[in-house]
């Protein structure tokens, strides 16, 4: 009876020495995908933070949900006032804002929109916009930059 009791301790040391093997694996495998990721993160971050163009992201009810740096200057306020705010009020045309931002949820993106930053001094942009989703398909925002186009607006006025 001892003999077959040792044996099974012995079963169940093998068996728990395997699990525990598996449980270290699938540890360190979970560690590098989250290293992997962060990376990931802090690269997408980085490309955002490089762009002098206020970029905004926006929920599908137009709420913006973040920005880069550039964005923070242009409209003189901070990022945790913008978060969470309508996209539309940052511009002078407040339906026209709200139709490009719709126009890029329904076609899953728009180019060269033309709209008005309001920044003290009033600044023409191209709004480009783009869709994001979800890992199973669902858009779940857009990410829009405005390119300021003031200058060449005036370049235009003095040609003609």
């Amino acid at each position: 009876k001892r003999a077959a009791e040792l044996v099974i301790a012995d079963i169940e040391l093998v068996f728990q020495t395997k699990e525990k093997l598996k449980r270290e694996i699938a540890n360190k495998e979970l560690e590098a995908l989250s290293h992997k990721e962060k990376l990931a993160s802090q690269y997408s971050l980085s490309l955002i933070e490089a762009s002098r163009d206020p970029l905004f992201t926006i929920s599908p009810k137009g709420k913006i949900t973040d920005m880069n740096q550039a964005t923070v200057k242009v409209t003189g306020i901070s990022r945790e006032k913008l978060i969470g705010s309508d996209f539309c009020d940052y511009f002078t045309e407040p339906a026209k804002a709200r139709k490009g931002y719709q126009e890029v949820f329904k076609k899953g993106f728009v180019v060269d929109y033309p709209l008005t930053i309001i920044d003290g001094k009033s600044m023409d942009v191209l709004f480009n916009g783009s869709v994001y989703k979800d890992d199973k398909g669902k858009v779940i925002g857009a990410v829009v930059v405005a390119r300021d186009i003031t200058d060449q607006k005036l370049f235009e006025k003095e040609l003609t």
